[in-house]
């Protein structure tokens, strides 16, 4: 709402900003959020003016589940995060016009109002689609940051409406509908969204607009490079460079392992100049492991000229591992080969004593959240200090992702880690980083 001052009590006084002066009214309490009835008024000048309105309904009631769990103060608190969220669009895929609210006190939708379209010409059902893909693209990832801690793999959802001015309606009962039309459109978003990320992937692999970079392992003690990690990058354009925004797609869609395959293919075909010494880390998931294509391509069955003794295979963090006994069996054929195994990100995600337990993995990658700031966190070094004992014990070799400080850095070194990467020696780039001299 425009011109509007706030005062205690989430209390909220408009200045008449859009037509006539309304009432006073109560912010929501866990979004801070104008509820729907008290924009009505500035909605229906929109409307007015401009003789259509598009509708963006965003749905979190999947996150419902967290204050049954962890109680009404933390998901209050979630709910916040989504909605500080939402008004971080403000500026760039909102305009400034644009009103938001909540559908009701305490609900679970926030309604977005656009003020015109973000294209030249007539309004367009597709415009507002476009909108949608970018409200999405910017909300899906701080969502999921949001949820992650209390283990939820759900999402938001969307939908919209585009609504014309119609005289046999009143107002107010044309703003309903057209909002409840885009309540309709959300519960069907996951079906749309699916097919979306099916269209959109394939095109990916099949134009394969996949490339890699590599970002190095050093080794503590010699200040060298024993090894780089492979990491997938997706069109920048898209919005998918990242892995995480790449895999996120490919599990919508029901596409990981095709991704998957595409992702150690481009791998050994951007090979080139990797330094004759170094060992190569790639993720995988356990289901790759059945892969015969796979199992060809490291043992270098394939024609592939890097031999599986320099192969490092992570099993990435988010795959759980449902069947132990079985994995560690199907990997024993290519460790047979000289292939090393990691276990990707401990400390977070699946990874727990049972991995080390049962496939004796010969690295262990520990998580950037027990790194970070770890020259000041004693519960973290002892327990860094406890999992290097295990490693040597077993002969596995600890590694420290995510390292950027130069304090850090110094106290992992102190506790004996062998292995380090992580901003502090070098970004990922597409060529092989090799020390200065």
């Amino acid at each position: 709402m425009s011109g509007d001052r706030r005062n205690s009590s989430n209390h909220v006084e408009t200045d008449g900003g859009l037509g006539p002066q309304v009432p006073a009214v109560y912010l929501d309490g866990p979004t801070a959020l104008p509820p729907l009835h008290s924009v009505l008024h500035d909605v229906r000048v929109l409307i007015d003016t401009i003789g259509y309105l598009g509708i963006v309904v965003i749905d979190f009631s999947a996150f419902s589940g967290i204050e049954l769990e962890f109680g009404p103060a933390v998901y209050n608190k979630v709910v916040r995060g989504i909605a500080d969220a939402c008004r971080r669009l403000s500026g760039t895929v909102l305009s400034d016009g644009d009103l938001m609210c909540v559908m009701a006190p305490f609900g679970e939708q926030i309604v977005l109002f656009m003020e015109g379209p973000r294209r030249k010409g007539e309004p367009d059902p597709r415009d507002l689609e476009h909108v949608v893909e970018q409200i999405w693209e910017a909300l899906a990832p701080e969502v999921a940051a949001i949820v992650a801690p209390f283990g939820s793999k759900q999402t938001i959802r969307l939908g919209s409406s585009l609504l014309l001015t119609n005289v046999m309606f009143q107002p107010e009962r044309l703003i309903y509908h057209g909002i409840e039309e885009a309540r309709q459109m959300a519960l069907d978003f996951e079906r749309r969204t699916a097919a979306r990320a099916r269209t959109r992937l394939r095109d990916i692999l099949v134009k394969r607009s996949l490339f890699l970079e590599f970002q190095p392992v050093v080794d503590m003690g010699t200040s060298g490079v024993f090894g780089y990690e492979a990491l997938v990058r997706g069109p920048a354009n898209l919005g998918m460079r990242s892995p995480e925004s790449l895999f996120r797609l490919a599990r919508t869609a029901h596409l990981s392992g095709e991704l998957l395959r595409a992702c150690v293919d481009q791998t050994y075909l951007s090979l080139g100049g990797l330094p004759s010494s170094s060992n190569l880390f790639m993720n995988i998931t356990p289901a790759l492991l059945y892969d015969p294509q796979f199992t060809r391509t490291v043992s270098g069955d394939s024609g592939a000229e890097l031999p599986p003794t320099r192969v490092v295979v992570e099993l990435a963090e988010w795959a759980a591992v449902r069947n132990f006994e079985l994995v560690s069996e199907q990997f024993e054929h290519i460790r047979r080969l000289g292939v090393r195994l990691a276990i990707d990100d401990m400390g977070a995600g699946h990874s727990s004593l049972k991995h080390l337990i049962d496939l004796k993995p010969d690295f262990l990658k520990l998580d950037m959240s027990l790194i970070r700031d770890v020259d000041k966190d004693a519960t973290k070094r002892a327990v860094i200090a406890g999992l290097m004992t295990f490693c040597r014990n077993t002969g596995a070799v600890l590694v420290a992702e995510g390292v950027e400080q130069a304090g850090e850095r110094d106290a992992l070194a102190e506790l004996g880690v062998q292995l380090a990467q992580g901003f502090w020696f070098a970004r990922p780039a597409r060529e092989f980083w090799q020390p200065p001299r």
